[in-house]
């Protein structure tokens, strides 16, 4: 399979994000030359003097899946992001909070169409 075969088969949505005008690097875990899981390695800048990046689209192949293969592919782009300097690391926004906070990423806000969500 492809990259583009592999995002196909996590979220079709999510194609739109992996593509030759996006700047952003991409971590793959692979079985052989076969994609098993990916994501994105995004940088945000920089927030009261703090480097900002984090992992993003993190989609494993349903045949690769209940692995912790997706779990080692997010420990090792955190680890990327600590080894370059930034300082912190953040998930815009997922469905699976505690899944995260197996490798210590803490709640931090809720939102929703209407605003903040309280916790």
């Amino acid at each position: 399979k492809t990259l583009q075969d592999a995002i196909k088969s996590v979220d079709e949505d999510w194609v739109q994000f992996f593509n030759d005008k996006v700047k952003d690097r991409i971590y793959c875990a692979f079985d052989g030359d076969k994609i098993a899981s990916f994501c994105i390695v995004d940088s945000f800048g920089t927030y009261k003097g703090l480097k900002v990046g984090g992992p993003g689209c993190v989609g494993t192949v349903p045949n690769y899946r209940k692995r912790g293969i997706g779990l080692k592919v997010v420990q090792k782009a955190t680890q990327i992001l600590k080894d370059e300097g930034y300082d912190l690391s953040y998930i815009h926004w997922t469905r699976v909070g505690p899944w995260y906070q197996k490798l210590g990423y803490k709640l931090i806000l809720k939102w929703n169409s209407k605003g903040f969500v309280d916790f």
